[in-house]
């Protein structure tokens, strides 16, 4: 069996006469590795009169009686007038003591705790004021979130799917039910859909991959960008939800001729009808829409 520990370098016991020093250099080796402390890492010259506990991260070219000898990123600790070097495993975490940060020991060298943590990658799961679980696997719990530029002035934030079939998505929700969704649903038109409860949802607003536009009730604009409004027979026109101002063509309205003479019944070619609130009326007129 080895004299130490795999991964402290703690000294065993053992069968050893004098076992009181043996655990006494374990204890010192505790003392050194945990909740790690060290005064500086940017004092060359060796201390003349160190305390007991007193460590430090040599810098380059230390000077000393015993620093002088010893290595740039070396831990040297101070106990009872001399300088023991302390071993400190790859993983490491040590406070710096006049910098009020945390290195760690990775590679052989000591790195800063927040570098270490800018190379994060791969992870499972990230969470930001709250806990992250299998399908949330980053989650933010705050009052705002700011995404913002690069040394280059611009900042772009994608959201990729796998195929066209599958969905990228924005969810706005009241109480973890969504009210709104924003995305790519099931297709490559970009639509925006509403739902008075979570469940059931009216697609608002949708655009095409054409440029076109439309709404429930049909192309608003179409792929060259004209204005392209509802076509429906008199009939159909709506008379409920509909807005003062809105417009429709009614396919079979009659509409006047030069003279102003008005198309007879039945014979109606169509034309502009604009809602007033009230009734359907022959935009432009106040004449009531009629086939």
């Amino acid at each position: 069996m080895s004299d130490a520990t795999p991964r402290l370098g703690l000294s065993l016991i053992g069968d050893h006469a004098q076992k009181q020093l043996v655990m006494n250099a374990a204890l010192m080796r505790l003392e050194s590795l945990v909740q790690a402390r060290v005064i500086s890492r940017a004092t060359a010259a060796e201390p003349s009169s160190p305390g007991d506990g007193d460590a430090y991260i040599l810098p380059a070219s230390p000077t000393g009686a015993t620093w002088g000898s010893l290595s740039a990123g070396t831990l040297a600790r101070a106990e009872s007038g001399t300088w023991e070097v302390v071993d400190i495993p790859e993983g490491a975490l040590v406070l710096i003591g006049d910098e009020g940060r945390f290195v760690l020991k990775i590679g052989g060298a000591w790195v800063a705790f927040e570098t270490a943590i800018k190379a994060l990658s791969d992870l499972t799961g990230l969470g930001i004021g709250a806990t992250p679980d299998s399908y949330n696997v980053m989650i933010v719990r705050g009052a705002a979130a700011l995404l913002t530029a690069g040394d280059d002035g611009d900042f772009s934030l994608s959201l990729n799917k796998a195929a066209s079939g599958h969905s990228a998505q924005i969810l706005m929700q009241d109480a973890y039910v969504t009210r709104a969704v924003v995305g790519l649903l099931g297709d490559d038109t970009l639509s925006f859909k509403v739902s008075p409860d979570g469940a059931s949802y009216v697609t608002a607003l949708s655009i095409a991959s054409d440029g076109s536009v439309a709404t429930p009730a049909g192309t608003l604009i179409d792929a060259g960008g004209r204005l392209a409004l509802p076509v429906c027979l008199v009939a159909e026109l709506p008379t409920t939800g509909v807005a003062a101002g809105t417009l429709a063509y009614a396919s079979d309205a009659r509409v006047f001729d030069g003279a102003g003479a008005q198309e007879t019944a039945g014979a109606g070619s169509g034309g502009l009808a604009c809602w007033s609130g009230s009734d359907w009326r022959l935009a432009g007129t106040n004449v009531a829409v009629a086939a």
